[in-house]
Order: structure tokens, then C-alpha cells, then sequence
């Protein structure tokens, strides 16, 4: 074996980086971090905006603002109550003592009231889709952004803009007892499970496989998911054609209302 020269140098790395090639930016590691933002970016791009910013628009913000209001008279009320004390205890005056302990007391109960503390709960009983299952919806749409063609990518902003006009519909106060408990609870579980559990199976499949027949069925995953989303908007159309109705009978009512009053 001949000897390597005494003025061989092993490394690992190039010796001029400058002349080096440059790494291959596909092998560099993405943060997960860096990774679900780069997500959510291009399902904005080609889906629009999250649902969640969507449906703020939706059930607004009236009842915490009002919440805030009364925590701040309850505030002030308690400020103004406890400089009445100090005040009273340095005239030794027992008619401010007992007015300032009077305002001490409307504040805490202002505050502390049981009602206030339902205000939450009853506008998250009015919303027809709770937070998380919105959420689970949003990022079902970016894990799956780049792993669809034109045609499924339509589908899904066509089942988005569904959602929205039934949230729009749902969130009236005049809803009727029609639209019922297993209504809501289907509509907030296939954001929740359905729709995200069918796009997970479907990535799971590899993408050169996606239009191959497989299975006792004999239909390829793109079949199968167009079916399964097509399934999913079936049933938003009859939850959605039920709250239309709901909405008609409200001018029905006052149509009766009326030709009742010619009568008379």
C-alpha cells in the first residue's frame, strides 16, 4: 500500500468554500415553526382568508364589549366607594360611612353578579361552530394545499363559502326549533372530524398513486375523495336549505299577520 504524502489533509467539508458548491436548499431542514406559517400562506393564497377571521365578521362583537362597560362602572363605583370610606373616617361621619359602604357593596355586586358571567356562554351557544372545530377545519385546508389539483381545490372553497353563508343563516335570533341539536352537531363535527379526517387519509395515499384503482372498489383516491366531499356537501345542503326555509316562514307570518288585520 503506498503511503498517503505527509502533507494530505482528510476533511469532512470542502476546503475553499468559496469554490465549493453551494448545499441543496431541498435537503435543508425546514422548522416546523417556519414550516405551518409557509401553510398557511399559500392555503390563504388559494382558499382566502382562515375561517376563523371569516366568521368574526359573522357573530361579531357586541356582547363582550358590553361586558367590558359594566366592569368598568362596577370599577368606578368601587374606586368612588372606598375614597368615600377614607373620607368618612377622617370626618368620624357615620352618614358617609353608610353611603360609601352602600356604593362599596352596588360595586361588588355589579361585578360579581351571576349574569355577567353568562354572557360568554350564551354567545357561544348562539355561534353554530365553536372555535376548535373551526380551527381543525383551517388547518386541515393547509396541511393539504399543495397536495391538490385544480378541481378538488374548487370543490373545497365551494364546501368554505357553504360553511359561511349557514353560519350567517344559523346565527339569527329567529332560528326556529327545526334546525335541531343533531343539525348543529353534524355541521360542527364535520369541520371538527369529518372533512379533516377524509383530506388525512387521502395524503396518506403517495401521490403517484392517487389516480390508480385500488381496493374492493375498484376507484382510485381521487375518486374516492371527490365522492366523500361531495357525501359532506349533500348534507350541508339540506342543513342549509332547512334554515332558508326557517327564513321564509318569518315572511309567511307576516303575510297571515296582515291579511288577519284586513279581516278585521
Amino acid at each position: 500500500m503506498t503511503p498517503l504524502p505527509p502533507k494530505y489533509v482528510a476533511s469532512n467539508r470542502p476546503v475553499n468554500q468559496r469554490t465549493s458548491p453551494p448545499p441543496d436548499p431541498a435537503k435543508a431542514a425546514i422548522h416546523p415553526r417556519v414550516q405551518e406559517r409557509m401553510n398557511a400562506l399559500k392555503a390563504k393564497h388559494q382558499f382566502g382568508l382562515p375561517l376563523t377571521e371569516q366568521l368574526l365578521s359573522v357573530y361579531g362583537t357586541a356582547k363582550p364589549t358590553q361586558l367590558t362597560l359594566t366592569k368598568i362602572t362596577g370599577g368606578l363605583l368601587l374606586a368612588l366607594s372606598g375614597t368615600g370610606l377614607a373620607f368618612a373616617a377622617i370626618e368620624k361621619s357615620i352618614f358617609l360611612t353608610c353611603a360609601a359602604a352602600s356604593g362599596l357593596l352596588l360595586g361588588l355586586f355589579v361585578l360579581l353578579r351571576p349574569g355577567l358571567q353568562k354572557t360568554d356562554d350564551t354567545n357561544q351557544h348562539t355561534n353554530l361552530f365553536d372555535p376548535s372545530s373551526v380551527a381543525a377545519f383551517d388547518r386541515a385546508l393547509e396541511q393539504i394545499s399543495d397536495e391538490l389539483d385544480a378541481k378538488f381545490l374548487t370543490q373545497l372553497t365551494s364546501i368554505k363559502a357553504q360553511i359561511i353563508r349557514i353560519a350567517t343563516l344559523a346565527s339569527r335570533p329567529d332560528v326556529s326549533a327545526q334546525f335541531s341539536i343533531e343539525d348543529r352537531h353534524y355541521l360542527s363535527e364535520s369541520l371538527r372530524r369529518y372533512l379533516p379526517d377524509t383530506l388525512q387519509s387521502y395524503l396518506q395515499v403517495p401521490l403517484n398513486a392517487r389516480a390508480n384503482k385500488m381496493g374492493d372498489l375498484n376507484q382510485s383516491p381521487d375518486e374516492l375523495l371527490h365522492q366523500q366531499l361531495n357525501l359532506l356537501q349533500q348534507e350541508f345542503d339540506k342543513r342549509e336549505h332547512k334554515l332558508i326555509e326557517n327564513t321564509a316562514e318569518q315572511l309567511q307570518h307576516q303575510q297571515r299577520f296582515l291579511e288577519q288585520k284586513i279581516k278585521n
